[in-house]
């Protein structure tokens, strides 16, 4: 399954691919072990170095991270996984609301509790 994801997302296996930079992320088995990252440069030149730019933002943009969301729910679907995909969705949805809720605290401490407008004299 993650082959077809690979595949799909990418078109070619790593070894077709000239690249100049790429970046991967591993999961272990190991519930102790952190995620690693293998970042590949084909060198340190100005190119190389702007191609993991590119990464970088990419993974920082909101239309990215829906799109590759996108990819995975269509494998789950088509593999008839939609408990292991309602799963990861409603992960999802938790990691979203977590960051709204903070912001939303955030405002709230901002902001004093009675405005000096609200006061009359």
């Amino acid at each position: 399954m993650l082959k077809k994801l690979y595949d799909k997302i990418f078109r070619k296996k790593p070894e077709e691919v000239d690249f100049l930079s790429s970046l991967e992320i591993l999961i272990s088995k190991e519930e102790t072990d952190k995620p690693k990252l293998n970042i590949a440069l084909d060198n340190f030149d100005e190119d190389s170095i702007n191609a993991l730019c590119q990464i970088l933002t990419l993974c920082a943009n909101e239309h990215f991270f829906l799109n590759i969301v996108e990819v995975v729910k269509e494998q789950f679907m088509l593999n008839e996984r939609y408990d292991e995909l309602e799963t990861l969705l409603v992960h999802i949805a938790a990691i979203e609301l977590k960051d709204k809720v903070k912001l939303f605290q955030k405002e709230a401490t901002e902001q004093p509790c009675i405005k000096p407008s609200d006061i009359q004299l």
